[in-house]
């Protein structure tokens, strides 16, 4: 894609989010359900649960990804270890790196993951990835986009929207 037909699709984004906002701040999108549980057998069962929503409705909305990335890091984060570096940590920066993948349970997590929800490592930490622009950017919420055109754009997503916090981050009074 050329940076021009990017900046086009980005700045279209902009004001399409602007009017989703406008057109729901009504309405509560984060009327999903609130799972609490922080055991690895009460997650996957979340996980579980959430996959099913996903495959058994084509257009669940952005609010449900986050949702499940948020699910998926909180069961990632039990099988993960810090490194020296990352021990004190505060951001969730530690789960990139190098080190801290290394002395941790990856493989497993992946694999107890796939037995409720059989996608590859790459698209489990994509909606994780998901979950933290919708953590760190409130309005990535109202993004009217489907999952598979955010797939293609998210490296540029990530940059412009870090580059454009100002209008990213709902100031809510």
């Amino acid at each position: 894609m050329k940076v021009d037909s990017f900046v086009d699709f980005y700045e279209d984004l902009k004001l399409k989010v602007d009017e989703e906002l406008k057109n729901n701040i009504s309405n509560s999108t984060a009327a999903v359900e609130n799972t609490d549980c922080t055991s690895k057998k009460s997650l996957l069962e979340a996980v579980k649960s959430y996959s099913n929503i996903l495959n058994s409705h084509a257009r669940t909305g952005i609010v449900h990804y986050i949702r499940f990335g948020e699910i998926l890091l909180k069961l990632k984060l039990l099988y993960w270890r810090r490194c020296e570096d990352c021990k004190n940590e505060e951001s969730l920066e530690y789960i990139s790196c190098k080190r801290c993948s290394q002395i941790s349970d990856s493989k497993d997590f992946f694999d107890d993951v796939y037995k409720v929800y059989p996608y590859k490592s790459s698209y489990i930490n994509f909606i994780i990835r998901i979950y933290r622009l919708g953590h760190q950017y409130h309005k990535f919420k109202y993004i009217p986009l489907s999952v598979s055109v955010i797939i293609h754009h998210i490296g540029n997503l990530e940059k412009k929207m870090a580059n454009d916090k100002d209008f990213w981050c709902l100031n809510v009074r």
